[in-house]
């Protein structure tokens, strides 16, 4: 007799990811105290003005010096890593855990972030800033002055 099973393509995934340290994460090869939590994606703006693009990212937490901007055949990358304040290697304190209630704030040693993006032949590559400030990444990224739009006058005839 033939019995039907419900098919769950996730589920060998799901339980590698349980076995793994991190229920809920992707997992990295890494386990324990070496764990890395790749599950961030900072939230993004791109705004546009006619001399040039801005990016902001949200990275709460991130120190500037955790931060990697670079470009590389016209895609911009970012990268990040945040890692615990020293003496908070993931282990509160037995007075934190009889407080604690609820917890949704990182823990564990540190986790890595990244994101890429194409960018338009307009960019000024060689011009490109960042700064970092109060958890905001903004990049600016100027267009060249040929791309920049202009208006033509038009002469009476």
């Amino acid at each position: 007799m033939i019995s039907l099973v419900d098919y769950e393509p996730f589920q060998l995934l799901r339980q590698f990811n349980e076995a793994s340290g991190l229920p809920g994460r992707p997992w990295t090869g890494r386990v324990g105290k070496d764990a890395v939590r790749n599950d961030y994606c900072p939230p993004v703006e791109i705004l546009e003005d006619a001399k040039e693009f801005v990016l902001e990212a949200e990275v709460p937490g991130v120190a500037p010096d955790q931060i990697e901007v670079s470009t590389e055949n016209s895609v911009l990358s970012l990268k990040g890593e945040w890692r615990s304040a020293p003496g908070q290697e993931g282990e509160d304190t037995a007075k934190d855990q009889e407080r604690e209630q609820r917890r949704e704030q990182r823990q564990g040693q540190r986790f890595t972030f990244g994101r890429r993006f194409n960018l338009p032949e307009s960019v000024d590559q060689g011009k490109i800033r960042a700064r970092c400030e109060h958890g905001l990444l903004r990049i600016v990224l100027p267009k060249r002055a040929q791309s920049q739009a202009r208006r033509i006058a038009i002469d009476p005839s």
